[in-house]
């Protein structure tokens, strides 16, 4: 019986681990998908949209790229003069 538990609580210690893991996957990739998203409202000159999608990217992956962009696409929006 000690096995038992010990194999027991060795399966319910990795399905735990295996979901935190997941979870931690599913935002970086929504942080990527965002990122792309951004990059390609940026290409259309979508400036607006591309800063909510990198903003959106960041609360997901703090990467110094998408700092970058988001930092690219504020000058994109600054009127020189106002």
């Amino acid at each position: 019986t000690s096995m038992r538990r010990t194999s027991i609580r060795l399966v319910a210690l990795l399905a735990i681990s295996s979901s935190v893991l997941a979870a931690a996957g599913c935002e970086q990739l929504e942080g990527r998908n965002n990122t792309r998203k951004g990059n390609r409202l940026f290409k259309a000159s979508q400036f607006v949209d591309a800063v909510v999608a990198y903003e959106h990217a960041l609360k997901q992956v703090d990467s110094p790229t998408i700092h970058y962009n988001l930092g690219l696409t504020y000058t994109k929006l600054a009127r020189p003069g106002s």
